[in-house]
């Protein structure tokens, strides 16, 4: 005789509402909330990104890109290149206007050994530079890769809330949902304090998330070390009340476990995305190359003059910004979040609004959708009746 398998049923246990939960018992509804607070919060969640930060730019466009200064990372490069361009200017009138002494003619004779292991030397460091970039390249769209993954958890957190606590337990699904509201603004101020540790900004956290929690709750994940993790353990906790006192069936089974996969799911996102931004490229590498870079490019216009004359200068600093360029690009691209954004930066504030938008629709959806449903039942109820 076949055994019939029995579906075990849920391991809970009771956990008391205390400074750590999410719930907001008089409070109103979550979806109210978000609507009533959802135009400040937005406000102060893209306060740091200006207009020129905008990651979406035209593809098609050459002209206005090759003349804009912004996005570039020209900072990072200034003080290597304004050193070629001096060395420039001195060497190449040197050379240039006593190109028929003695010296200078000898000089300009025996540097043809010297110009070929140059030119060797600039395309082994080019492959190098390349080399680098697509390493930041590779680091960039990877945290892109988990930032999205953070997203479709948060999604199907707030779904699978509406499915399963709508009815039975509104007040955990508006906490739960509150929590996916709430969880990318404290990813996005981890991963700014992990690239400035003085950057967080109490008030503007504050507004961030006006009316998703109490105040015992945002001065808890203020005061936490690490504040997506804090706010994953509260919501975890909170899941386990959630279900208490609902049946143990296997549909509720699922769901449980559902939602547990998909809050403690988050932990892989944040630590990916905190790696790449807290590892930059090995010290070693980064220093020998700029090291020999540097000198290369401070050296060209001494070895060259002789051929190039007065086009050594424009050349040299043409060369120079195109190499140090590659330099200023891979140091842009290998932290991806920045608490001061340019357009190279991941828009993190775009992802706080767009989960805060989906989540009151969703929520305004599935109110919708009860009501028409307890409509129904009560023309129901009153046919049977008749």
């Amino acid at each position: 005789m076949a055994t019939q398998t029995q579906t075990p049923p849920l391991r809970r246990r009771k956990v008391e509402c205390g400074p750590l939960s999410l719930k907001q018992p008089n409070a109103p509804p979550l979806l109210e909330r978000l609507k009533s607070t959802s135009a400040s919060r937005h406000n102060a969640i893209q306060s740091s990104r200006q207009n020129n930060a905008i990651r979406l730019y035209n593809k098609n466009a050459w002209l206005r890109p090759m003349c804009s200064p912004y996005g570039r990372n020209f900072v990072s490069i200034w003080k290597p290149l304004f050193l070629v361009t001096i060395i420039s200017c001195i060497t190449t009138p040197l050379i240039v206007l006593n190109k028929n002494d003695d010296e200078i003619i000898s000089f300009c004779q025996e540097k043809t050994s010297s110009e070929s292991a140059l030119s060797y030397i600039i395309i082994s460091l080019t492959f190098l530079l390349v080399f680098r970039l697509n390493r930041a390249a590779v680091r960039h769209y990877e945290a892109r890769q988990l930032c999205g993954l953070m997203i479709v958890n948060l999604r199907d957190t707030i779904v699978q809330s509406n499915a399963s606590l709508s009815h039975d337990n509104p007040d955990s699904r508006d906490a739960l949902c509150a929590f996916a509201v709430g969880y990318p603004v404290c990813f996005a101020w981890y991963m700014w304090t992990i690239a400035d540790s003085q950057i967080f900004d109490e008030a503007r956290f504050r507004s961030m998330l006006d009316g998703l929690f109490d105040e015992d709750t945002v001065s808890t994940l203020i005061a936490a070390k690490n504040r997506p993790m804090a706010l994953i353990q509260m919501a975890l906790s909170e899941l386990e009340s959630s279900f208490e006192g609902l049946p143990d069936t296997p549909i509720q089974a699922e769901a449980y476990g559902q939602l547990a996969k998909m809050i403690r799911g988050l932990g892989l996102s944040l630590g990916g995305c905190e790696r790449i931004q807290g590892t930059p490229l090995p010290y070693v590498y980064v220093v020998h190359l700029r090291s020999f870079l540097v000198i290369v490019l401070a050296a060209m216009p001494i070895l060259f003059a002789c051929d190039w004359e007065w086009a050594t200068i424009p050349l040299s600093v043409l060369i120079a910004f195109g190499l140090l360029g590659i330099e200023a690009a891979s140091v842009e691209c290998e932290q991806p979040f920045s608490p001061r954004p340019s357009k190279n930066h991941h828009d993190v504030e775009k992802f706080c609004v767009v989960v805060s938008t989906e989540a009151q629709d969703l929520l305004r959806m599935n109110d919708s959708i009860l009501e028409q449903n307890n409509r129904s039942d009560l023309e129901d109820g009153m046919r049977l009746q008749k």
